[in-house]
């Protein structure tokens, strides 16, 4: 995942330093608001399987998942290393395919969509915020900010100025011309944000935020995603090994043999949305 969504951001990067405007069109049919806002699912998984073949033995990773994510949701996923999680995240995120099973985003089921829409789908909805941040090390916080608009066909001056907007929202705003190497992991973490959200997804998935931060660090980070959920209703939804973090989330599930157990916020088993 994390090679293939490098690879596209490298890309965007040589598109931005050559001036051109995109003439990608969007060939989803979605609309540019999430569907999900008007009370069904932003996205839904249903009977989600997905197998995978080393030679002739074939392993399962995910069993029959039912899971759904709405409109102002802050939902963690936790679960033991090999449990599933990556696979499960790929797969809410549109960039793997499940082995059967449906994908629902914003009211459309994307299963049939060829990789083109799949990836137009993707940048309409759906944010990402990655342990190792992937920055590109050569650019400043705003233009790698700004580097998901150039699939909008957005550049120059609107995308800068939307991109300084966004910092502005997570107190980056002073360091908008810095280089990563020259910000620190927290401040790092908050231009990652920031790129994920100048899309304006209606949801935002995050893959160990705070797991490459010291505790503090990551304390702040986790507020931040509070206060997106709280004051902008972004759907958040945190893969996590950290039970600190789980718990400030108002959903909590936990993959165990390939199912999605979900329980209450405090631990206590509420259902079960696998078979086992």
């Amino acid at each position: 995942m994390s090679e293939r969504l490098t690879d596209g951001l490298e890309r965007v990067a040589a598109w931005m330093r050559k001036g051109r405007r995109s003439s990608r069109a969007h060939r989803t049919g979605m609309p540019a608001s999430a569907g999900g806002r008007r009370g069904g699912p932003l996205l839904g998984l249903s009977g989600v399987c997905k197998r995978y073949f080393v030679g002739p033995v074939e392993t399962e990773v995910l069993k029959d998942v039912d899971l759904e994510v709405h409109a102002g949701d802050l939902l963690s996923i936790m679960g033991s290393s090999g449990s599933g999680k990556s696979t499960l995240l790929n797969i809410m995120g549109l960039l793997d395919r499940p082995t059967e099973g449906s994908v629902r985003v914003a009211g459309q089921d994307v299963s049939a969509m060829d990789d083109d829409a799949l990836s137009d789908a993707r940048n309409l909805h759906i944010g990402f915020v990655f342990q190792a941040f992937r920055l590109l090390p050569r650019m400043s916080a705003w233009e790698n900010v700004a580097l998901p608009l150039a699939y909008r066909g957005v550049g120059g001056d609107d995308a800068r100025r939307r991109a300084e907007e966004m910092l502005e929202k997570v107190a980056m705003s002073d360091r908008a011309r810095y280089r990563p190497d020259q910000l620190s992991g927290g401040q790092q973490q908050r231009v990652a944000i920031a790129r994920a959200l100048v899309s304006s997804p209606a949801i935002l998935l995050a893959d160990e935020p705070t797991g490459a931060l010291d505790p503090d660090t990551g304390h702040e980070i986790v507020r931040l995603f509070r206060e997106l959920n709280d004051v902008d209703g972004v759907a958040v939804v945190i893969i996590t090994h950290d039970r600190g973090v789980a718990r400030q989330c108002a959903r909590n599930a936990r993959l165990v043999d390939g199912g999605v157990a979900e329980h209450a916020a405090g631990g206590a088993p509420a259902a079960v949305a696998a078979s086992r």
